[in-house]
Formats: C-alpha cells, structure tokens, sequence
C-alpha cells in the first residue's frame, strides 16, 4: 500500500515496519490500527493430495491467475509513486 506523506501527517500515522503495522488517527480522534501479515509462506500440495481431499468431500477453489504486460506501465504515470521515482 503506498500512501502520500500528505495523508499520513493528516490522520497522524504511525508505521512500524518490524511490527507490520499502521495506526492511523480519525478526525473523531478513534484509534485505528491495521496489522500486515506476518507469514508470507504459500502452502502447496500436489494435484493427487488435492484430488484425494475432493474425494473426501473437502471444499476445492480453482483460481486462474492472467500475467499482464507491465512493461509499458511508466512510473512517472502512476500516482504518489511520480513523487518518489528515487525510492521505485
């Protein structure tokens, strides 16, 4: 998530990048806190493990994941990144 300093002075943030964490203030002045995950591992079993799990009667999602062509995507078009070309 990339958010511009603008906004973060506005709602006083707080990021702690060791705790994964974002604490933002409302204008009503309630505390609100937003935890990242901490756990990046994707599990993965084999197509006969997954078979045998739907045998079972285990619920099954299928996902199809399309690559897009970024390499026309510029920087200098992409809001608050423009502001930070030195950081991308």
């Amino acid at each position: 998530m990339i958010l511009g300093m603008d906004w973060l002075a506005k709602y006083c943030a707080t990021i702690d990048c060791k705790q994964k964490t974002l604490v933002v203030s409302t204008l009503e002045e309630e505390r609100l806190v937003y935890t990242g995950k901490r756990d990046y591992t994707i599990p993965l079993i084999s197509t006969v493990k997954a078979y045998k799990l739907v045998q079972k009667g285990c619920t099954a999602f299928l996902c199809v994941v399309e690559v897009v062509d970024t390499s026309k995507v510029e920087l200098d078009n992409i809001p608050i990144v423009c502001e930070f070309l030195e950081v991308f």
